[in-house]
């Protein structure tokens, strides 16, 4: 039998009285390790965070003026590629981009002169390994596979100085390649190619961007390769679709004219590769309407013609 006199829980009770008076001295022992932790946290802060983020900061301003700076470059060589004939190239590197820009806003004389430069600098930057790289790159596409051979002998043409050989033969291939991007058969004429053009070009990519290129490749196209054309009436470009293939023009067997044909190819060429579905049946819709309605336009005419004919008889 248990002793209820005995007190059992007698230790237990002084354990727990030693505990405590331990955990109370606890607080005296651990600051001053909590006071030196946060002086060293303070200085941690002092000494190298606060430059850190201060270093942080600049770099991110300079990398933020420096994107707003290459934008300004990018529009400024849109409108120097433009004005001087070319089609605004992707196919060029950045610094390069930025270096046309910046000549453009310094140059001191006329503007007029410019020309010159945008020429030798054109041609001096798509030297023959930058053309055979571009053949390269073509070599691979699915697309114009069928094409291939007639490309291929256009850069060795260029390469060659044979420049009379590549307008006639590539400028053809531009509306084969985009009638074949959007599946399109039977009669293509100019008012269903400008649909595809705008389709591939202004459609398909809506940013705002200044590295978007496209729009101004849309006017570039529609200006100087789809620009009207009549014998006996001067000139509107040196690219111009009609007057070359039906032989009004035969002034461009020159470097710069067949050097703009081959860029404007690339150009079209890697747009199409991004060029949406949704985008594609769209065009084919308004091709669609449009056809109907020349069919109606064409009915219409001919009830017409006949009416006549019945009240002339």
């Amino acid at each position: 039998m248990f002793n209820f006199n005995v007190d059992f829980f007698g230790p237990m009770r002084k354990q727990l009285a030693e505990t405590r008076t331990q955990l109370l001295a606890v607080p005296n022992i651990i600051s001053p390790y909590i006071r030196e932790a946060m002086n060293i946290r303070r200085q941690f802060q002092t000494e190298v965070m606060s430059p850190l983020t201060t270093a942080l900061r600049d770099t991110f301003q300079k990398i933020a003026q420096g994107i707003k700076e290459t934008e300004e470059d990018v529009k400024v060589y849109k409108t120097v590629m433009m004005k001087y004939g070319y089609p605004p190239s992707g196919a060029i590197d950045i610094p390069s981009l930025r270096s046309i820009a910046q000549d453009y806003n310094n140059y001191s004389g006329n503007k007029e002169n410019f020309q010159e430069y945008i020429d030798k600098f054109m041609i001096e930057y798509y030297d023959a390994s930058a053309l055979q790289e571009l053949s390269l790159m073509w070599e691979g596409n699915d697309l114009i596979d069928k094409r291939i051979p007639l490309l291929r002998n256009a850069i060795k043409a260029h390469n060659l100085r044979m420049f009379e050989l590549v307008a006639p033969s590539v400028i053809p291939q531009l509306e084969g390649i985009i009638v074949d991007a959007f599946v399109i058969d039977k009669k293509v004429n100019e008012p269903i190619l400008k649909i595809l053009l705008r389709h591939l070009l202004l459609e398909n990519n809506k940013s705002k961007s200044e590295y978007n290129l496209d729009p101004s490749i849309y006017t570039y196209y529609i200006k100087r390769v789809l620009v009207p054309f009549e014998h006996g009436v001067g000139l509107k470009s040196d690219i111009s679709r009609h007057a070359i293939l039906h032989g009004g023009d035969t002034d461009f067997g020159k470097e710069t004219i067949s050097l703009k044909v081959l860029l404007l190819f690339n150009y079209i060429l890697e747009s199409i590769s991004e060029l949406k579905e949704e985008v594609k049946l769209a065009a084919r819709q308004e091709v669609r309407r449009y056809r109907n309605s020349l069919k109606n336009r064409g009915k219409n005419n001919r009830n017409k013609n006949s009416g006549k004919k019945r009240t002339s008889q």
